[in-house]
């Protein structure tokens, strides 16, 4: 006897098989891992060959976190362009050691480090929505990652030249070396400061939802209720949210903020201390 394909049952399998696929295909999040073998020369420092080591082995994680992200229906449909991605997962993918180990293969020091980089699709998505959203902000994203991957380049130029034998060239590049890296540690520095701005009240938008505005930026300071359904205020600082029927309807400076007052109300009488 052949099989009905119409059958209800038949059709719920083909269903809950398609589904379990349509699930795991692209994970929401996965940490990526990457190695890297160091081996330490006569003019290398303990600490500047495990930055050394550490930079390589995070240039191959974000590598990896790109494809990864490259590969994931949802940023497809975000239409990012390859370099756009690697870029993006420079500036937003956090990677940490995951191990560490110096011993001597033969004569030589060797350092072997295993970094991890945990990439969360969902998370990626919405920072560079946020990003992409300010000009100025993405200018600013692109800029230091380019600039990153300057003083990278630079650092593996000056390893090279660090296999020569005449002192006062060592000396030279060594110093040239730590210069770079103070150059990186500031360039990091202005990362952390682009990534507390992506998160700001500024990206804020008139529409969205108490929970979106959750997401976007975090917990406020202070959080109060107006005597109207679905009004809410978020404080953040200087600033407050006003949300009026459930979402967004304007933000003020604090100096003229009162919980009962609507936007009508500030965009009346206030005008140049509404922010939206």
């Amino acid at each position: 006897m052949g099989i009905n394909h119409k059958s209800p049952f038949i059709l719920l399998f083909f269903a809950m098989i398609s589904l379990c696929f349509a699930s795991t295909a692209y994970p929401a999040s996965e940490s990526v891992f990457a190695s890297y073998k160091y081996t330490m020369g006569d003019n290398d420092t303990k600490n500047d060959a495990k930055r050394i080591c550490f930079l390589e082995a995070k240039r191959l994680a974000i590598e990896k976190a790109g494809t990864y992200i490259e590969s994931s229906t949802e940023v497809k449909n975000f239409q990012l362009t390859r370099d756009e991605i690697r870029t993006f997962a420079g500036a937003i993918v956090k990677v940490d050691i995951a191990s560490e180990e110096i011993k001597f293969i033969g004569e030589n020091q060797v350092i072997l480090m295993t970094v991890k980089a945990d990439v969360d699709i969902d998370s990626f998505r919405e920072r560079v929505k946020q990003i992409k959203s300010d000009r100025e902000l993405e200018k600013k994203v692109i800029d230091q990652q380019r600039q990153l991957q300057g003083m990278e380049d630079k650092l593996k130029n000056l390893q090279q030249q660090l296999t020569t034998k005449n002192l006062d060239d060592v000396i030279k590049i060594r110093k040239e070396r730590t210069e770079a890296f103070e150059k990186m540690d500031e360039l990091e520095k202005i990362k952390y400061a682009i990534k507390s701005k992506s998160k700001s009240a500024a990206n804020i938008e008139l529409g969205m939802t108490p929970q979106e505005v959750l997401t976007l930026i975090g917990t406020p300071r202070t959080q109060t209720k107006n005597i109207y359904p679905g009004d809410l205020r978020f404080n953040y600082g200087n600033v407050w949210i006003v949300f009026e029927s459930g979402v967004v309807s304007c933000m003020v400076w604090g100096d003229i903020f009162q919980n009962d007052a609507t936007c009508s109300h500030y965009r009346a009488f206030y005008k140049d201390r509404v922010i939206k």
